[in-house]
């Protein structure tokens, strides 16, 4: 939810924002649903009631060894991904992804838990890598490039045509692509050759196919 919002803020007044009403509507049904108590309607609370089994999870859970990224499946459905250029990176970052899971897995869900075949996430990766991109000057260094497909939506940060983190979730809404140029975006569509369209700067570059290839 968060990163369609920043990226419809990046179009509007080309710097990433999030409703906050939507922001504190989130929260609330999340302590709601993990049956959490706060005073101050904090999502921290909600980590803080369940701090044990969070640590369960990161000593059940341990960061795959020379690995850049991974894919989180939670009762059956891809989650989400989080890939980064160094697997330094992961390994810092895993408790904080594994907890963020947990809290997720946490939530009650009106469907029976399932399995997925790597098949099946090979497929959704695939289709991932024909999303369009959208390049906005990040607010620090680099690109933050926003990504939205019929079934993903994400974000990466990049660095001279370098991918240093990328984070893609399901879509959970329906998806409009847009029919108006955004404030301040560079926009790429991925052609069936794995290509891009010219780039008046002679740079872009389909990374996205680059990676998932």
């Amino acid at each position: 939810m968060m990163a369609g919002q920043a990226a419809k803020s990046y179009r509007q007044v080309g710097v990433p924002n999030a409703e906050q009403t939507a922001v504190w509507r989130e929260v609330s049904r999340k302590l709601r649903t993990t049956g959490s108590s706060s005073s101050s309607d904090a999502l921290q609370d909600v980590f803080r009631n369940y701090e044990r089994k969070l640590e369960e999870s990161v000593e059940n859970l341990p960061a795959p060894v020379e690995c850049n990224g991974a894919v989180f499946v939670i009762g059956g459905r891809i989650a989400g991904v989080d890939l980064f250029d160094k697997s330094d990176t992961l390994r810092k970052l895993w408790p904080k992804l594994i907890k963020s899971c947990t809290i997720d897995a946490l939530e009650p869900s009106t469907e029976s838990p399932g399995s997925m075949a790597q098949e099946q996430i090979s497929s959704w990766l695939d289709a991932a890598a024909s999303a369009i991109l959208e390049s906005f000057p990040s607010p620090g260094v680099g690109q933050d490039v926003r990504i939205e497909g019929e079934d993903v939506i994400g974000a990466s940060l990049v660095v001279d045509d370098h991918p240093v983190h990328m984070e893609l979730f399901r879509r959970t809404e329906p998806w409009r692509a847009q029919a108006s140029e955004p404030v301040g975006a560079e926009r790429q569509q991925p052609s069936s050759t794995g290509g891009t369209g010219p780039d008046t700067g002679g740079r872009r570059k389909n990374w996205l196919r680059r990676i998932f290839s």
